[in-house]
């Protein structure tokens, strides 16, 4: 998508790379709790702000986003896994040394 994005050269053009649609914060954050056998909790917006810093403002809200005009505009096809998918066939994370 970002070649693509590249080579159409639309100055202030606006893309969207998501390949799906509607997996909300929650969905990914039980998968990668599943994932990694966490504990997966819901925190209120001021709480997600206090434990995500600047990113919590993004984090407690679920924001979707569209790549359909993307998608029309650069004749892109994602191709890969689902995000679920990935992230339930992620592998272990080393330990540190």
């Amino acid at each position: 998508m970002f070649r693509l994005a590249l080579e159409k050269q639309v100055s202030a053009a606006r893309y969207h790379a998501s390949a799906e649609e509607g997996v909300s914060v929650r969905t990914i954050a039980e998968a990668i709790g599943q994932r990694f056998n966490l504990p997966v909790v819901a925190l209120s917006e001021n709480d997600a702000r206090a434990h995500f810093g600047w990113l919590g403002a993004f984090v407690s809200k679920d924001m979707i986003a569209s790549s359909e005009k993307t998608k029309q505009r650069l004749d892109w096809h994602p191709t890969g896994p689902k995000l679920l998918a990935d992230i339930l066939a992620c592998e272990d994370i080393p330990d540190k040394p």
